[in-house]
């Protein structure tokens, strides 16, 4: 399965394979919303292509996130989420929240990016970190497993949530997903 959709079916919990966060790592409206990454981006791996499509919503200052993926058949799946950006000691992130129909989900996922020009590497946080963590008590969450799946939930406040991002940022965002820039739009 093309990383880029598990990152899209991780916010929308059908895969358990992603930590949710009660918090985001910053209040929306809190920092500059970086909007160089409104365009859009074209990721995928062989016969499994996506789209990335990132705008602004129109009555506030976060991100619209679109995402589609044609998968081999010619099949389309559709996710779309709302969100902000942080920045802090040199990283940026996304507060991502899932829309499912029209109605804002309220968990956010963490997603780490590094932009250079016209690619955008985009990053998960590791469940296997996170639920470590949670389960010696460093961090406040839950951990709740059954035989097929397992689901990782942060509780912990923004303010010690973005500390545990900083202490364990290179194990916690691993993985990487490459996107580039189809448009040419400007930057701000």
């Amino acid at each position: 399965m093309n990383r880029l959709l598990s990152l899209s079916l991780s916010v929308l919990g059908i895969i358990g394979c992603v930590p949710v966060s009660d918090h985001p790592l910053t209040l929306p409206g809190d920092q500059k919303l970086e909007r160089s990454l409104i365009g859009t981006w074209r990721g995928g791996e062989g016969d499994e292509i996506s789209y990335v499509h990132i705008g602004q919503m129109e009555s506030s200052e976060l991100l619209h996130v679109l995402c589609v993926q044609i998968d081999k058949s010619g099949g389309l799946e559709r996710m779309e989420f709302s969100g902000h950006t942080s920045s802090f000691a040199g990283n940026t992130y996304l507060n991502l929240t899932a829309i499912n129909q029209g109605e804002m989900n309220t968990d956010y996922l963490l997603v780490k990016y590094q932009q250079s020009e016209d690619t955008c590497h985009f990053a998960l946080m590791s469940q296997k970190v996170t639920r470590q963590v949670i389960e010696k008590g460093q961090l406040r969450g839950s951990v709740k497993s059954n035989l097929w799946s397992s689901s990782v939930r942060i509780t912990e406040g923004p303010e010690k949530l973005r500390q545990f991002v900083l202490d364990r940022n290179k194990e916690l965002f691993e993985e990487r997903v490459r996107l580039d820039r189809l448009d040419r739009q400007k930057k701000d």
